[in-house]
C-alpha cells in the first residue's frame, strides 16, 4: 500500500451505472450539504466530500497534508458511504485507520465533529443558523427548503436567518461505536504518526450541555431526538473518564451543579416514554450505583437533599442564591 491509497477499497458499493441509485444518491446529497455547512467545512473539503459520496473517489491525502482542515475525516469517511451495515463499516475504518498517509488530525476532526452534531448540537435545539443571503450564495437550491426563523431587527431590510438541522438521519450511536469502539479508550497510534493521540475529553463538563437537552421544547426535531448520551456506549465512554475525574473548577461549579438538578429533578411523569426520560433515569442510576470520586458524591447528595436554592432552573438565566 502506497502512502496515498488504501488496499483493499472496494468502490463496488458506489453503483454509478445505475441511474436509479445516482439519482437516490443526489437526493441524498442534500441532506448532506446541510451538515457539511452547518460543519463550516471548507469549500474544497465539500468537494471532495461530494466525490466520494457520489463516485467513491478518495482524496489525495498528500496534497492536504499540511492542511489544517481534514480533507476526509473519520466521521465523514463512513457516514458518507453507501453503506449503512456496521461490519462494512468497521472494515472501512481499519483500512482508514492503517493507512499510512492518515493523520490524528484526520481522526480527531472526525471525533469532534460526531461530538459536536451529537452532543452540543443536539442539545442545544438540533440545529445552527446561517444567513439567509449565505445560504441563497452557497446553497442556492436549499434556501427556500430551508426553515426560517423570525425576522431580526427594527426595520427592512431585517436579517433572516435559516435553520441547520444537523444530523446523520439515527445514526450517531452507530458511528460512535465505531470511532470509540473502546469506553476505556483514552489514545491512539496511528501508522503514520510517531506518538499516540490523546482522544476528546469527556468529563464532567459535558454535563452542563447534556442538561440543555433536558430544557428544549417538544417536539424535538430530528437532529435533537439523536442526541448522543441517551446511548449506552457513548454514556460508558463518558463515566470510564468522569468516574475519577475532579468536578469543575469554582468557576464553572454552577453550571455543573445546575445540571445535576436538571438531571435529578426532570419531570419524568409530565414527560412520557422518550428518549430524555430514559436518559435521566439511566443517569440517575449511575450517580446513584456507581462509584464516582468523593466531591462527585457529595454534590450529588446535596442535589438529592434539596440543598440547591435556584430560580429558573430549565433556562439559561437561572439565578442560583445557594450552593
Amino acid at each position: 500500500m502506497s502512502g496515498n491509497s488504501f488496499a483493499g477499497f472496494d468502490l463496488s458499493y458506489w453503483k454509478t451505472k445505475d441511474k436509479a441509485w445516482v439519482a437516490e444518491r443526489e437526493q441524498a446529497w442534500q441532506q448532506v450539504e446541510i451538515l457539511l455547512q452547518g460543519l463550516s467545512q471548507p469549500k474544497k473539503c465539500k468537494a471532495i466530500s461530494k466525490r466520494y459520496f457520489m463516485k467513491g473517489t478518495l482524496p489525495d491525502w498528500q496534497k492536504h497534508l499540511d492542511d489544517e482542515d481534514s480533507p476526509l475525516n473519520l466521521l465523514l469517511f463512513l457516514y458518507l458511504h453507501p453503506s449503512r451495515d456496521e461490519q462494512v463499516l468497521r472494515a472501512q475504518r481499519e483500512l482508514y485507520l492503517n493507512a499510512p498517509c492518515i493523520r490524528a488530525r484526520d481522526v480527531l476532526q472526525g471525533m469532534g465533529n460526531l461530538l459536536k452534531i451529537g452532543s452540543l448540537i443536539s442539545s442545544t435545539g438540533g440545529f445552527v443558523v446561517a444567513r439567509e443571503e449565505v445560504i441563497a450564495k452557497e446553497l442556492p437550491h436549499l434556501v427556500d427548503k430551508l426553515e426560517s426563523l423570525p425576522p431580526v431587527g427594527n426595520k427592512p431590510p431585517f436579517i433572516i436567518y435559516k435553520e441547520l438541522v444537523l444530523q446523520t438521519e439515527g445514526n450517531n450511536e452507530k458511528f460512535f461505536s465505531l470511532l470509540w469502539p473502546e469506553a476505556s479508550q483514552r489514545t491512539l497510534k496511528l501508522p503514520g504518526e510517531r506518538k499516540e493521540m490523546m482522544l476528546p475529553v469527556l468529563d464532567h463538563d459535558l454535563l452542563w450541555t447534556l442538561s440543555r437537552w433536558l430544557t428544549l421544547p417538544l417536539p424535538l426535531n430530528a437532529g435533537s431526538m439523536d442526541m448522543l448520551f441517551q446511548y449506552p456506549q457513548p454514556r460508558e465512554s463518558w463515566y470510564a473518564q468522569a468516574a475519577t475525574a475532579s468536578i469543575p473548577s469554582e468557576r464553572f461549579t454552577s453550571l455543573f451543579l445546575v445540571a445535576l438538578y436538571r438531571i435529578y429533578h426532570f419531570d419524568q411523569a409530565a414527560e412520557g416514554e422518550t428518549p430524555r426520560t430514559h436518559f435521566v433515569r439511566e443517569m440517575i442510576d449511575m450517580f446513584d450505583s456507581r462509584d464516582f470520586t468523593p466531591a462527585f458524591k457529595e454534590a450529588w447528595r446535596h442535589i438529592k437533599a434539596g440543598g440547591l436554592d435556584i430560580q429558573n432552573p430549565w433556562s439559561n438565566d437561572y439565578v442560583l442564591n445557594g450552593s
